[in-house]
């Protein structure tokens, strides 16, 4: 089995580990999407795909964006998925 963390693209609806398989025993291909405001800090990803123009201000008028601890806890889970040894 094999994890990859999805880029963003448009309107945020979680952020999405991709799940794959490359054996056939028995697992299916699929998509996870992890949905946590925590603290409400934008991600990393997220503040790259910001506009300069705007500064250090960031503004947001709901929340359909990627947190920190969205994103590390996709990342913990990408992590664990792919240094998985059981064959």
């Amino acid at each position: 089995m094999k994890a990859e963390l999805k880029p963003l693209d448009g309107k945020y609806y979680g952020t999405e580990v991709s799940i794959t398989s490359d054996d056939n025993k028995g697992f299916g291909e699929g998509l996870i999407q992890i949905w946590v405001m925590g603290n409400w800090e934008p991600s990393r990803r997220e503040l790259e795909g910001y506009p300069d123009e705007y500064g250090d201000e960031f503004e947001i008028c709901d929340s359909h964006y990627e947190t920190e601890t969205g994103l590390k806890i996709a990342e913990l889970l990408v992590e664990a998925i792919n240094d998985n040894d059981h064959n």
